[in-house]
């Protein structure tokens, strides 16, 4: 047979029904240490997150350089110029039946 302990619930009811202003002190410091328990575990599973998010994109850029490497386009993986013109996007030479007015 197990027993469980009473709820948070119950033990903030059981105390709200005493009128004593040392008990109500009590209650006040009891459920603000709760939020900040509850605060600081919040804030640490949202830097632990953070902290995933990246290092898994730090993994990604490396996969990334890998694959630019792989594929001859060495160099800055930011210069987005010398991948555009080893795809011919920049070639500006198209006839004008082909080229979109916006």
């Amino acid at each position: 047979m197990t027993t469980t302990a009473p709820s948070p619930t119950r033990k903030i009811n059981e105390r709200k029904m005493t009128s004593n202003p040392e008990d109500l002190s009590i209650f006040v410091q009891d459920m603000l240490d709760q939020m900040n328990e509850s605060f600081v575990a919040t804030g640490n599973t949202i830097i632990g997150r953070m902290d995933q998010v990246g290092k898994r994109m730090d993994d990604l850029e490396r996969s990334i350089n890998d694959l630019m490497e792989q594929a001859g386009l060495e160099g800055n993986p930011n210069d987005t110029s010398k991948l555009l013109s080893e795809m011919d996007i920049n070639d500006t030479s198209t006839d004008s039946k082909d080229s979109v007015n916006v």
